[in-house]
């Protein structure tokens, strides 16, 4: 059965469902990250792979390789279910613009700012976040790139910036050995500066705080396309390697994020893990290990009375928690939920249970 046609049926379903539930407040969902995997020759190389981005449409994986000098490649595949194929270099693109992994249209907003990190003459300090800006998808991206200004650069270096989906929210990293703002936590740290609207100039930037920052280097951040979810890498724990990959949740955009949490070993190892990019459905993580790209997926928990089958009863099990925040059966659309439990959830436990039944028949049919 297609997708669209599942969709559709799911949401006649979740519709009715809607006549007699209410939504309530935000709640996190339950999800699990699968084992990392090597992308393999096609992608990595004998040279140095770093700061990958994926586009929208999760078919194309745009990435730094380190050779004579840093160059911006690209990655493709048909579907997302489809190995990527081999990379090639991509031409035509300034190295200070390609240099830090930023490409035109991935931010999880709608193409029309395009945030990058880059060391160039006239700025505030050894490296400035940058901003390219054009009236439409179709047109050309501003040419030069401008700075932010003195309220978020500073002397020291400002880097990796992260655009939130409303483009209220912009997040970044500091380098702690050059800091000259204050209320850092000891290492290189996570930082956030508003914006009114996407009108208005950016406010003074605020440290996330000791629920996400450490002592050690927080750094290299990318936030999920619902800004829910916010991927970086750390060294505050040596137990998996040098730098392991973390994430901090919030319980909706204006809610506060929470510890950082590690990934676990499915993830992390006893190398190092840093520059992660979540996908824009929240299905792929994309990450560098020993300057090699990886991928690992993210899994919502779809056996929710953990009984070992994906059936009818889970179902029933989720219209009897309609409308409430009971993060169990909070799956979608993103693996960790959306805060209610609603057709969006029915929608992914449906197509689990779709794909479950069509293995079943496969092997019967052998």
């Amino acid at each position: 059965m297609r997708r669209s046609n599942v969709k559709t049926q799911v949401m006649n379903l979740g519709i009715l469902l809607v006549l007699f539930l209410s939504a309530t407040q935000a709640a996190k969902g339950d999800f699990v990250f699968g084992t990392a995997k090597h992308l393999g020759l096609p992608v990595n190389s004998g040279e140095y792979e770093w700061f990958p981005r994926l586009e929208a449409d999760g078919l194309s994986l745009h990435f730094i390789r380190n050779l004579d000098e840093w160059e911006n490649w690209m990655a493709t595949r048909e579907t997302q279910d489809d190995p990527w194929d081999s990379a090639v270099r991509l031409e035509g693109r300034p190295n200070w613009y390609a240099s830090f992994g930023v490409v035109p249209g991935v931010t999880p907003m709608d193409g029309l700012e395009v945030y990058l990190w880059a060391g160039m003459e006239g700025g505030y300090g050894e490296s400035d976040i940058y901003v390219r800006t054009r009236e439409t998808i179709d047109s050309p991206l501003s040419t030069p790139a401008t700075n932010l200004g003195p309220q978020v650069n500073t002397q020291a270096s400002e880097f990796m910036p992260s655009i939130s989906p409303n483009g209220l929210e912009l997040y970044f990293s500091d380098y702690a050995l050059e800091r000259t703002r204050l209320n850092g936590y000891g290492g290189d740290d996570l930082w956030m500066t508003r914006r009114a609207t996407r009108s208005d100039p950016w406010e003074e930037p605020i440290n996330l705080g000791p629920q996400v920052n450490s002592a050690a280097n927080d750094s290299r951040l990318h936030i999920s396309a619902d800004g829910l979810v916010l991927f970086f890498d750390s060294a505050r724990s040596w137990a998996n390697g040098g730098s392991d990959l973390y994430m901090t949740r919030r319980k909706s955009l204006s809610a506060p994020w929470g510890d950082a949490m590690s990934l676990g070993p499915n993830v992390n190892s006893p190398y190092s893990e840093y520059n992660p990019c979540i996908s824009a459905d929240g299905r792929t993580l994309i990450f560098v290990r020993n300057e090699d790209l990886w991928q690992a997926s993210v899994d919502p928990i779809v056996d929710l009375n953990g009984d070992g089958l994906v059936d009818c009863i889970d179902i029933c099990d989720l219209v009897a928690n309609w409308g409430t925040d009971n993060s169990r059966y909070d799956i979608g659309p993103m693996p960790w939920g959306d805060g209610v439990v609603n057709a969006e959830d029915l929608l992914v436990l449906a197509e689990h249970l779709v794909a479950d039944t069509a293995d079943v028949n496969d092997v019967n049919d052998l």
